[in-house]
């Protein structure tokens, strides 16, 4: 979760050092941040555990060399579809 000024406020700071939020322990990530934009973010532990919690929000998880479609394209029959389906 990316910390902006709306959410800051909504974690509070436990004894070992982690923050709670809605019954679920975060851990912030600071130092290098989010592997895409840099940001520091909070993460759940349980994402941490089973090795996901890399990217701080699903824009930066699905850019560039992560997202499905990078380096394809769209077929001329997809390409038709789509856009009758847009004139729709």
């Amino acid at each position: 979760m990316r910390i902006t000024w709306d959410n800051i406020d909504l974690f509070k700071l436990t004894k070992k050092g982690t923050f709670r939020y809605k019954n679920q322990y975060y851990i912030l990530i600071e130092g290098k941040g989010c592997k895409n934009c840099k940001s520091p973010y909070f993460v759940r532990k349980d994402q941490i555990q089973c090795g996901n919690g890399k990217y701080c929000c699903k824009q930066c998880m699905s850019s560039g060399v992560n997202n499905p479609m990078y380096g394809k394209t769209h077929t001329d029959e997809v390409k038709k579809k789509l856009s009758i389906n847009i004139k729709k």
